[in-house]
């Protein structure tokens, strides 16, 4: 095979990004959840997330405020992984000429619904002419508090505890439903519809000195986790009977043919957020956490010495998540 589909989606970025010339100020550059870039007193936080017609979305699947939610939940989440305050967003729009006003104005209050929820408004972007389908970029700028260090996904050591938020899964069931038309299962649907950032949570974490590094579940829990033990030189150790999985998840993934642990290890698009935690500070991280948050909190493995990898059960695991460019996408 030639081509990106034999480099995929990580292998391109680090050949695109390796020859690119750093700077004094850029105290993070790719390969994180953020770019961190020193300006003055203030770390700057800056990222962006595409959303492209028929590859992340659809209309007959999604209202367009569903889908304007949806693109800004998606950027607003890397400044959750890193522990930051997001505090502006742009958005590039792209589409066909004949694509109708009150369509676009919808999917901009379904963006200006989640900004409002939370305290983040947009500053500006761009408009482009697209030859097929809808495309949303939208940057996010954020920053990080004075006395607050962000969580890289370098930070992870041997000994760590590995926790996660919520129920990794329910997005790629709900996409399943959508596929089916199984209309009623609710809640699975809506996981995959309606994301949210965890931000208020990230930024508690980056304030617990015991969490060590810290990632978004975008592309899978083994894939994402993967990104951790690579850039903390860690194997990350996964025990299956602790994946969390929900009464919704247990409930359908069988009818799918496939066990929900499956769903909960390689389904993406869920945004909660994977930690690693010191081990004498899992008591009470966990406590405190899940007294702040109403949201489940799952520790599902611990971080070893070893070459980087991800192990389930001790054995390496084959399916780990999406890749926009991997052969078959």
């Amino acid at each position: 095979m030639s081509g990106i589909g034999a480099l995929g989606e990580f292998g391109l970025i680090k050949a695109l990004t390796a020859g690119l010339p750093g700077a004094s100020g850029l105290l993070c550059g790719p390969g994180d959840d953020c770019a961190i870039v020193q300006m003055g007193n203030t770390r700057v936080l800056l990222s962006c997330d595409a959303m492209i017609e028929e590859v992340h979305f659809r209309r007959d699947w999604m209202t367009p405020e569903a889908i304007g939610r949806k693109a800004a939940a998606v950027a607003l989440s890397d400044i959750a992984a890193m522990g930051g305050a997001a505090r502006c967003l742009l958005i590039t729009l792209g589409c066909p000429a004949n694509t109708e006003t009150e369509y676009l104005s919808r999917l901009y209050a379904g963006v200006s619904d989640l900004t409002r929820q939370f305290d983040v408004p947009v500053a500006g972007g761009d408009t482009v002419r697209t030859l097929n389908g809808i495309m949303l970029d939208i940057a996010v700028v954020g920053e990080m508090a004075p006395d607050v260090e962000p969580r890289y996904r370098s930070g992870a050591k041997p000994g760590d505890i590995i926790a996660v938020s919520g129920y990794p899964g329910s997005a790629a069931l709900g996409m399943t439903a959508l596929e089916r038309g199984d209309a009623e299962q609710t809640a699975l649907i809506e996981a995959h519809t309606r994301p949210r950032p965890r931000l208020k949570e990230g930024a508690w974490l980056a304030r617990q000195t015991g969490v060590h590094a810290m990632i978004d579940v975008s592309d899978g829990l083994a894939q994402d986790l993967g990104h951790i033990a690579e850039r903390s030189g860690v194997r990350v150790v996964i025990e299956k009977d602790k994946l969390p999985v929900s009464q919704e998840m247990r409930s359908y993934a069988p009818t799918t043919g496939r066990a929900p642990e499956e769903y909960a290890l390689s389904g993406g698009e869920d945004y909660e957020l994977a930690f690693t935690i010191a081990p004498d500070a899992e008591a009470d991280v966990c406590a405190h956490f899940t007294a702040a948050f109403d949201l489940p909190l799952t520790c599902i493995g611990t971080v070893q010495e070893g070459e980087p990898a991800v192990l389930l059960n001790g054995h390496p695991i084959t399916q780990r998540g999406f890749d926009h460019f991997a052969a078959g996408k």
